[in-house]
């Protein structure tokens, strides 16, 4: 009798391990999403390809960064790649910010609590800088994540589904919550 319960020990850790490596990435990276820079309103915009349909995530239409080439365009399918990594790496469990060489920056994150920065890869988890002078990070990352309507004040935005703040205050995003809540639309 023994020797049958301890032979189901090694099938019971490899059934164990198997469920959570199966849960170690997160759902945006498990699932099909797909992001990419499109146009909505003839504006360029970073969507996510998901089963549910295409959700924007970022609207560029700031000029504020073209006089060093960084055009809304430009900005929009670098930024759209940049998604499309994290995603491919597991990363993009959380958006939150950070700074990066004196800039603040929308960045990505596994888990809320760890910041960006504890990849140390310098620019590898970052996903778009910021108007230092015109932009709160915090802000930006809430208005971010109400662009894909044009709501404001949305019910989503005060669920704590989709928004978590650790003991710093910082901000985090949920992407796989924010995608499954988030409303679709043509591109």
């Amino acid at each position: 009798m023994k020797i049958k319960s301890l032979a189901s020990i090694p099938a019971a850790i490899a059934i164990a391990l198997g469920a959570t490596a199966s849960f170690g990435q997160p759902a945006a990276a498990q699932s099909d999403t797909s992001f990419y820079c499109g146009t909505v309103d003839g504006k360029p915009t970073t969507l996510a390809r998901t089963s549910r349909g295409n959700i924007p995530m970022i609207h560029w239409e700031t000029e504020y960064f073209s006089g060093s080439g960084w055009t809304p365009q430009k900005r929009c399918e670098e930024v759209s790649r940049r998604f499309q990594e994290f995603n491919e790496k597991g990363w993009l469990a959380y958006l939150t910010t950070g700074e990066l060489n004196g800039y603040n920056v929308i960045c990505v994150t596994e888990e809320p609590g760890e910041h960006s920065d504890r990849y140390q890869l310098g620019e590898a988890g970052m996903l778009m800088t910021l108007r230092n002078e015109e932009d709160n990070p915090s802000k930006v990352l809430r208005e971010l994540m109400e662009v894909r309507d044009g709501a404001r004040n949305s019910p989503l935005l005060h669920s704590n589904a989709v928004l978590e703040y650790d003991s710093q205050g910082r901000l985090y995003v949920d992407l796989e919550e924010f995608l499954f809540r988030a409303a679709t639309v043509q591109d």
